[in-house]
């Protein structure tokens, strides 16, 4: 994640490093998350985005925040369904790890360091 704002949040890596100007925000879904600190909620969301690959085989663009704060979530994810002759896959990721996870407050927002398996 690059961006986390209040308003919205642009994905610059995409799960399975496609490319993001090729995902129609066409389909919107909505993702109510609760967790006990900043750290889990960022794990919880990041996996319930891959969820949703995972399950759905949903690729995601967009993602329009109507609230976040140190224990909650809320937000309006977009994208749309996976179509191999529109969308190039190369690596995927298989899980989201608590491993060396960093979130720092910087002078323009956050900084977050997270290690994926792949």
């Amino acid at each position: 994640m690059q961006n986390l704002e209040r308003d919205k949040i642009d994905i610059s890596v995409c799960y399975s490093e496609i490319f993001c100007n090729k995902i129609s925000c066409a389909e919107p879904f909505n993702l109510e998350l609760e967790a006990v600190n900043t750290e889990e909620l960022l794990v919880s969301w990041l996996r319930e985005l891959l969820y949703n690959y995972d399950t759905k085989h949903f690729l995601l663009c967009k993602f329009d925040i109507a609230k976040i704060d140190k224990h909650s979530l809320s937000a309006t994810c977009m994208g749309e369904p996976l179509d191999m002759q529109k969308h190039e896959l190369k690596t995927e990721i298989k899980a989201i790890t608590y491993y060396n996870l960093k979130i720092e407050k910087t002078k323009k927002g956050f900084e977050v360091s997270i290690i994926f398996d792949i």
